[in-house]
């Protein structure tokens, strides 16, 4: 009996009625294909000793090149309109629904230390990007971290994303982030 009806379930699941292609291109491909600039507020809530919210304004510069490699660069501000002096960047690849790492990987930008051990997975859904990836980096003094970020956006309309981030450094959390972005012409 429990064939029969997992053999039903299946029927009825890849029916025609249940499965549904579409001609339309996905939701995701204007984020991954258009140069631009995409802003919006963040909160980040950062635990150290103990939790601090940080506040502010966000700022995403996509470039496209030969419609496959895509740069990022990320900026913050304070609300007062001061940037901040961390940017986040990244040079990615298109590999079908995939994204794989095409930019720098020997040192951090930011601090200079050194980078070794890095792992970069992204992969594309119809609506959403996740992308994982972790490091090691080592200190002028020999101190190593082990450092992780996980990122997410979900399209929520033709012009505006959702934007996840997490951050952990040795297996800790230290920031897990938010913000709605929208597209700049």
């Amino acid at each position: 009996m429990k064939k029969a009806v997992f053999i039903l379930w299946l029927s009825f699941l890849f029916s025609g009625s249940q499965v549904v292609l579409s001609e339309e291109s996905p939701p995701i491909d204007f984020f991954l294909n258009s140069d631009g600039i995409w802003e919006g507020e963040f909160v980040n809530s950062v635990y150290l000793d103990e939790r601090t919210i940080q506040k502010g304004h966000i700022r995403l510069k996509m470039t496209v090149r030969d419609n496959e490699i895509i740069e990022q660069s990320i900026a913050f501000f304070a609300p007062d309109g001061t940037q901040g002096d961390y940017e986040g960047y990244a040079t990615m690849k298109k590999k079908g629904h995939l994204l794989r790492w095409a930019g720098e990987t020997s040192t951090d930008e930011n601090t200079g230390n050194v980078i070794e051990n890095h792992v970069f997975e992204g992969y594309i859904g119809w609506n959403q990007i996740y992308i994982y990836e972790a490091y090691d980096e080592i200190y002028p003094d020999g101190r190593r971290e082990k450092r992780r970020n996980n990122l997410h956006y979900i399209i929520l309309s033709d012009k505006k994303l959702l934007m996840l981030a997490d951050v952990h450094v040795d297996g800790r959390l230290l920031v897990f982030a938010n913000t709605v972005l929208h597209y700049k012409e």
